[in-house]
């Protein structure tokens, strides 16, 4: 019975040691984890911090020196940190890993208090992103005694030759120089630009000037020699905002032996990095210029006086918000120019829109050059259905040169009657055609005249008239009604067309009585028509009598 009674009190004893030896250890507490969305190919480390926090009453050395990769190629690292009983620290871990490796890197980080308590352990996974290290697509290739200049300018607005904004004009001017001991033959200078963390080359997306866009065929560049030339493009508006690398690569491109394989450099001293340009592309913050025409896809307009200007505006919303809709303005006061137009659509970040303008200059414009003005109206208010911005004023030059000052001049036409105008007779009509302008061809034609008339004929139809001369043409009509009638000549000439409306009055046509009693009232023509028919009646019954009696006396 005792001896059961003392191993009782044995395990009782040997419990409460443990529990005092958990009690006075490190307990360890890890939280607010940070570890990095993604991470680039050839980055080479990144870290991971968070929060230890020693919950036991002993102090502990914590180490990590049981932290590992369980994917990929590289090592955990952190110092031993000293972590009294209560306390919290940040801890920072850095993950070392080699370049070029792809997927994730994976791993555990282990916090060991060192035999004062129980380690404390969280996993970890980050994606490698690919990236371009080489703009040559083998890596450089004897590169010795090839140096490739470049020199970089933003002519736009923004202030620095590597911050960009929407349609900013980028110009990148390249040189190669060849000290090796051979000629280079077709070389080709490419750009590339590669949005950071990406391996995708967007320059052909860039809006471009120069012809070749974002690669170029030089020639050839003996022993001693170089050659230049200068890629220039606007920055699309509809590109991300962020980090991007511009790369450019020099390489002679014959199809076998001397190509991009054998000899490539895209290296260059004047980078920020030896084999790229940092670039950072902005969205546009200036109010003024949140919605803009992009002048130069309209160009430099001419035209001559009273002649039509037409020409397609872009408009660009560089902004960093939507737009719901826009207008613009398009004056010029000089020449009496006033147009609005608006766009009725949503018009997103980075989008474009086209818009028409119309008009016809003054014929009485100075030949000179006029600046129309542009200006865009944005941030539409619906509630009182107005515009709470605008950008600054767009200028656009307009040459008018040509036909200024000069009076029109048109033809003088007249018209007689060179016969009778009466109803079953042909009616000839003598039309003279005076040309004061330049010597030219004129077409004569007749219209408006059917419903009393047949057209016969217009001889000459086509007359050339030289300058201040005077042709006839004549035109015959066989009329079917009397009375007061018009129609009309038509005289084409020079593009042009002149119509002169020309009336005639047209007479019954002519019988035996009416011919011969013309101006004689009605009531008298019958009595006279009587008259007549009683003498003829009378004259008959003579000739009848006499006849008569001829016959008698010869019996």
């Amino acid at each position: 019975m005792k001896a059961k009674n003392l191993i009782s009190l044995t395990g009782i004893f040997a419990v409460l040691l443990l529990t005092l030896s958990l009690a006075s250890a490190a307990s360890l507490t890890i939280s607010n984890t940070v570890i990095p969305a993604s991470v680039n190919q050839n980055a080479g480390s990144f870290q991971i911090t968070f929060d230890l926090t020693n919950a036991g009453a002993e102090d502990a050395n914590v180490s990590f020196t049981d932290s590992v990769l369980t994917k990929g190629i590289g090592y955990v690292s952190a110092p031993v940190t000293e972590l009294l009983a209560g306390q919290t620290k940040k801890i920072t871990t850095t993950v070392s890993f080699d370049g070029g490796q792809t997927g994730n890197i994976e791993g555990v980080i282990v916090a060991d208090p060192s035999g004062a308590g129980s380690n404390k352990d969280f996993n970890f996974s980050v994606p490698i992103i690919s990236v371009v290290s080489h703009f040559c697509k083998n890596g450089e290739q004897n590169k010795t005694d090839l140096t490739l200049n470049v020199d970089l300018s933003n002519k736009g607005a923004g202030e620095e030759d590597d911050e960009w904004l929407p349609l900013d004009t980028i110009q990148i001017k390249v040189e190669l120089e060849n000290d090796k001991d051979i000629d280079l033959d077709d070389v080709v200078f490419q750009v590339g630009l590669f949005k950071e963390g990406s391996s995708s080359n967007i320059a052909d997306d860039m809006i471009w000037i120069s012809k070749d866009e974002d690669k170029v065929e030089v020639g050839d560049i003996n022993d001693r020699d170089s050659k230049k030339y200068t890629f220039e493009f606007k920055v699309d508006p509809e590109v991300d905002e962020g980090d991007y690398l511009l790369m450019v690569k020099a390489y002679p491109d014959k199809k076998t032996g001397m190509n991009e394989n054998a000899i490539c450099i895209d290296s260059s001293d004047d980078f920020s990095d030896s084999y790229y340009q940092n670039i950072k592309i902005n969205r546009e913050d200036n109010d003024e210029r949140l919605v803009i025409v992009d002048t130069s896809s309209i160009g430099t307009l001419e035209a001559a006086c009273d002649a039509q200007v037409s020409f397609n505006a872009r408009i660009y919303n560089i902004g960093d918000e939507d737009q719901e809709q826009v207008k613009v303005i398009l004056e010029n006061k000089e020449l009496g120019i006033k147009i609005e137009k608006e766009i009725r659509e949503d018009l997103d970040i980075g989008e474009s829109r086209d818009v028409i303008f119309d008009f016809t200059i003054p014929k009485d414009a100075k030949e000179k050059t006029y600046y129309l003005e542009l200006r865009t109206y944005y941030t539409y208010d619906e509630d009182d259905d107005s515009y709470d911005d605008y950008s600054k004023i767009s200028t656009v030059p307009l040459t008018v040169k040509g036909n200024c000052g000069v009076v029109a001049v048109e033809p003088t036409v007249t018209a007689r009657l060179a016969s009778n105008a009466q109803v079953g007779e042909l009616m000839l009509v003598q039309v003279s055609v005076s040309n004061p302008g330049d010597s030219g061809d004129f077409i004569i034609t007749a219209d408006d005249y059917n419903s009393w008339a047949e057209l016969v004929s217009v001889e000459p139809s086509i007359v050339n008239i030289p300058k201040d001369g005077i042709k006839q043409v004549m035109v015959t009509f066989n009329p079917r009604e009397s009375g007061a009638k018009t129609f009309t000549l038509n005289i084409v000439y020079n593009g042009k067309t002149l119509e002169q409306q020309v009336q005639v009055n047209v007479a019954e046509k002519t019988g035996f009585l009416t011919g011969a009693f013309s101006g004689i009232g009605n009531t008298t023509l019958y009595i006279i028509a009587a008259v007549f028919l009683v003498l003829i009646v009378i004259i008959i019954a003579l000739i009848i009598r006499v006849a008569s009696r001829g016959k008698v006396s010869e019996y």
